[in-house]
């Protein structure tokens, strides 16, 4: 049974119980009114949050890096969305065009070309990096 299958099933399931807490999936599902929702979506909704917010294994390298760019006052990084395979440093969170430019209001911000950064693109931009730090600064 795939993910989509399953959903589907379950909200079946819960769509024929007379009362929540009667279900046998009852305090499983964590929803008053069990899962009576659109199982297309939610699997869509998770796999693009997925795909825009994935597991990053950082090497000491990075990590470094990473802790030096927060202690110049820089904790959000992004790459450009163009041919100049540059990221970016803001002080302030940047916002991303469709175009690939880069905007915030306000702030200093500093660029470099290096490959310690090759783990960020366009579209998990931007990256705020106490998270990838996941608390360890």
């Amino acid at each position: 049974m795939d993910a989509v299958e399953f959903l589907k099933e379950w909200k079946r399931m819960c769509d024929d119980e007379d009362y929540c807490k009667e279900c046998k999936a009852y305090g499983i599902c964590g929803l008053p009114s069990g899962v009576r929702v659109d199982t297309e979506r939610i699997v869509y909704v998770v796999e693009n949050w997925a795909k825009t917010h994935p597991v990053f294994n950082l090497s000491e390298d990075q990590k470094t890096a990473i802790r030096g760019r927060i202690a110049e006052g820089f904790p959000w990084l992004v790459r450009e969305g163009n041919e100049y395979d540059r990221v970016w440093f803001f002080e302030n969170e940047p916002k991303l065009k469709k175009s690939g430019e880069i905007y915030t209001d306000g702030g200093q911000c500093s660029d470099v070309v290096s490959k310690v950064y090759d783990f960020v693109t366009f579209e998990n931009s931007p990256l705020y990096l106490p998270d990838l730090l996941g608390g360890e600064e």
